[in-house]
């Protein structure tokens, strides 16, 4: 049974036939319950629930570090995690395989910040270097850093979050694992004004030892 919250005219709570009401954030929903699938194990429904389970997998690596401050605030009726997750869900195929130039942790009025080099040393130190010189209207140079370094088999193995300013131009991560063989490491690169109020564009280089 449902509960009519403010009256004929309100939002509901519960189900009603195969409608269901409900309430988040203060926004209310209704959806309809799904209609019976014969066959819920097709080639398309599996290859999209890998790619979710993959981004999902790669998301909760970085929830608090990158996902959360880059996107909680940008979000429109969803969350963070959903914006994210939403926006890069073609950063794996239907197989699993990671594809890192459709992973993008923001996007916003900062604009873009290219990568200018990426360095990685055989004790598994990422360097990063940016320009420290603002761009266009809203770039600032006490704008916060955050970089994300992520294997080919899209492995989060570092991050590092507004441990560096605009001006600084480069940053140092220590990456998890042993690289004293060799590796591939993906590295992304986005600012946040430093009230939180602006994100900019994310950008990608890769590096290898």
């Amino acid at each position: 049974m449902a509960r009519i919250n403010r009256g004929i005219l309100g939002g509901f709570v519960g189900k009603v036939g195969n409608v269901v009401g409900s309430s988040w954030k203060g926004i209310e929903t209704m959806r309809s319950l799904p209609i019976s699938v014969l066959n819920p194990k097709t080639a398309g429904q599996i290859e999209n629930r890998t790619r979710f389970s993959n981004i999902s997998i790669l998301a909760a690596a970085c929830l608090t570090t990158i996902v959360k401050p880059l996107n909680d605030r940008f979000a429109a009726k969803m969350s963070g995690y959903n914006a994210f997750c939403q926006r890069s869900k073609e950063a794996f195929t239907g197989a699993g395989v990671f594809v890192p130039a459709n992973l993008i942790l923001s996007s916003g009025k900062l604009g873009d910040t290219p990568i200018l080099s990426a360095e990685l040393s055989p004790g598994g130190e990422l360097s990063i270097r940016y320009s420290s010189l603002p761009v266009g209207n809203y770039q600032m140079p006490t704008d916060k850093a955050y970089i994300l370094a992520v294997k080919p088999d899209g492995e989060v193995v570092g991050t590092s979050s507004a441990e560096e300013d605009r001006a600084t131009g480069d940053c140092v991560l220590e990456l998890l694992g042993d690289w004293s063989g060799g590796g591939t490491v993906y590295a992304y690169l986005s600012f946040i004004r430093a009230d939180g109020s602006i994100v900019g564009n994310s950008s990608m280089a890769v590096t290898s030892l």
